[in-house]
């Protein structure tokens, strides 16, 4: 189940870059994340959670050794940044279907966590 999740958040996860059609994740996720690595803390948006936003520009500076590399690339490719970020997003919603067939497993049986995962 978590493997056919993966692949099901995986299979076009570079649909329309390098441009973007997603109105979250242009606004308010992934430029900001970048602005973040140039020194502007405040996402000067509340409208969805900030903490994506952070961990965004933490795994930008990880991914491209440092805040001014993850610069460079953002000026340069900026459909990078957004493939890493979908593909963070991925990984987190697999992890949360694998949570939820765990906790599901454990209160009610494996067969009550299959179909949560499900």
């Amino acid at each position: 189940m978590v493997a056919l999740a993966f692949t099901l958040r995986v299979w076009s996860v570079n649909h329309g870059l390098p441009y973007v059609y997603n109105v979250d994740e242009e606004l308010h996720y992934v430029p900001p994340a970048t602005r973040v690595l140039g020194g502007t803390f405040h996402p000067e948006s509340f409208i969805n959670p900030a903490a994506l936003t952070y961990f965004f520009s933490a795994l930008f500076f990880v991914v491209y050794g440092g805040a001014g590399a993850a610069l460079d690339a953002w000026n340069a490719h900026p459909d990078e940044l957004y493939l890493a970020a979908r593909l963070a997003v991925a990984c987190i919603g697999t992890v949360g279907v694998w949570l939820v067939y765990l906790a599901g497993s454990r209160l009610f049986g494996r067969v009550a966590g299959l179909v949560a995962a499900a």
